[in-house]
C-alpha cells in the first residue's frame, strides 16, 4: 500500500482507518472481506491481507449505476471541509409585530386571512 499513486505520478498516503470504501452492491461481500479477513481470500495460504482494517466500507446503488467492478477509496472527512460563509444568527420577534407578518422563510410561510 506504500506505493500508490495518483494520476500524475505523485504518492498517495494515508491514515489507515480513516478512509471509506464506497463500492457498488454487487462487491458488498467482497468489500466485507477485504476489511474483516486478516488472510487473504482465496490467496496463498498464511498471506497477509493488506486491506484489514483499513477503511469502512459503504455501499450505493448510484455507484452500482456507474459500474459494477468499479470501488473507490478516500477519506471525505479530509477531503472536504465546512465553510461557513457567515455566522448563523437567530432573532426572536412576537407573534403581533409587523415584522413577523412580512418575513418568510423556508419554514414558515406568510398566510394572508386563513389560519395556518
Amino acid at each position: 500500500m506504500d506505493a500508490l499513486v495518483d494520476d500524475e505520478g505523485y504518492y498517495v498516503s494515508f491514515a489507515p482507518g480513516q478512509m471509506v470504501g464506497l463500492f457498488p452492491v454487487d462487491l458488498w461481500v467482497s468489500a466485507v472481506q477485504m476489511v474483516e479477513s486478516t488472510l487473504v481470500p482465496e490467496g496463498n495460504e498464511g498471506a497477509k491481507n493488506s486491506f484489514f482494517n483499513m477503511f469502512k466500507p459503504l455501499r450505493s446503488p448510484y455507484v452500482t449505476n456507474a459500474s459494477t467492478s468499479t470501488w473507490y477509496l478516500g477519506n471525505p472527512k479530509q477531503a472536504f471541509a465546512w465553510m461557513s460563509v457567515w455566522p448563523l444568527q437567530t432573532f426572536s420577534m412576537g407573534k403581533q409585530t409587523d415584522d413577523a407578518l412580512q418575513r418568510t422563510s423556508a419554514t414558515n410561510s406568510r398566510c394572508a386571512n386563513t389560519v395556518c
